[in-house]
C-alpha cells in the first residue's frame, strides 16, 4: 500500500510538471521592435489626406523622410539629406532680355520756318469748310519734302500760287518740270529734289495729292507737333493722308 501511494505521486508530480511547461510553451513572444501608443498613429477622421510625413512627425522613431521615401535613420536625428532645401533648376539660368530696339538715325532735314507770317496767320481757319481744311492741311503749316523726284497735283485755284525754280525749267503749261536743284513753294509748303514736276489736275477733282520717289524725307509742323519720316522709298499725300509707299 505504501508503495501504491509512492507510485500514484510520482505520477502526479511528473503530470505537475508536465503541465508546467505545457504553459510555458504557450506564453507569448517578446519582441524588440519598438511599440507604439495607438493614440500617436494617424487616425482617418483627420482634414485632408495623410501622408508620410504627418506619419513622421507625429510617430518620431528610428525611421525618418528622405528624399520623399522612409529610411532608417538614428532615432529621430535630422539628417542632411532630410533638411536639405529643395533648388530651383531654372535660379541659375540668365535672364531673356528682349533685343534692344532699332536705333533710329539722327534727322538730317531740319524743321522749316514759317513763310507768309506777316501776310497771312499760320493755320487761319476762318470761313473755311471741312475739305478746304484737310486739302490745305501742309498748306497752312510748315511742311517739307525732300527726295530724287517729286509730282505736285493742283487743282486750277491753287497752280496759280506755285512758283518753281531750278537749273532748268519747262515751258508754262498743264505740267512743268524743274530739274537740278529743284525747288517748289506753295503758302508753307516746301518741295525740293532732283526734279519737281507741277502738273495741273484735269480730273475735275480738288485735292491736292503729292507722290515722292527715292530717299523720301518729310517733316511738318502741325500746331507744334513735329511729323517726321526719313529713309522712306515712296511717299503719298493726299490732302492731310500720308501714306509710305513701297
Amino acid at each position: 500500500m505504501p508503495a501504491r501511494h509512492a507510485h500514484l505521486g510520482l505520477c502526479a508530480c511528473a503530470l505537475l510538471a508536465a503541465a508546467a511547461a505545457l504553459a510555458g510553451c504557450q506564453r507569448p513572444a517578446e519582441s524588440s521592435l519598438p511599440t507604439v501608443a495607438a493614440s500617436r498613429l494617424p487616425v482617418a477622421d483627420r482634414a485632408g489626406p495623410w501622408r508620410p510625413d504627418e506619419a513622421h512627425e507625429e510617430i518620431g522613431g528610428p525611421w525618418r523622410i528622405a528624399h520623399g521615401r522612409f529610411a532608417p535613420g538614428d532615432g529621430g536625428a535630422t539628417s542632411a539629406a532630410a533638411g536639405a532645401v529643395a533648388v530651383d533648376p531654372f535660379e541659375n539660368l540668365a535672364p531673356v532680355r528682349p533685343p534692344p530696339a532699332p536705333v533710329r538715325p539722327a534727322p538730317t532735314v531740319a524743321i522749316p520756318r514759317r513763310r507768309g507770317e506777316e501776310a497771312r496767320p499760320v493755320g487761319e481757319t476762318t470761313g473755311k469748310t471741312a475739305e478746304r481744311l484737310a486739302r490745305d492741311h501742309f498748306l497752312d503749316y510748315p511742311t517739307l519734302i525732300r527726295a530724287r523726284s517729286i509730282t505736285l497735283h493742283l487743282p486750277p485755284d491753287l497752280l496759280a500760287e506755285a512758283r518753281l525754280r531750278g537749273a532748268a525749267i519747262t515751258p508754262p503749261g498743264v505740267r512743268r518740270v524743274a530739274t537740278g536743284a529743284a525747288r517748289l513753294e506753295l503758302r508753307e509748303l516746301t518741295l525740293e529734289g532732283e526734279r519737281v514736276t507741277l502738273a495741273l489736275r484735269e480730273d475735275g477733282l480738288d485735292d491736292l495729292q503729292i507722290v515722292a520717289r527715292g530717299q523720301v524725307a518729310f517733316v511738318a509742323d502741325i500746331r507744334a507737333n513735329i511729323l517726321r519720316e526719313e529713309g522712306l522709298r515712296g511717299l503719298l499725300i493726299t490732302n492731310d493722308r500720308v501714306a509710305p509707299l513701297p
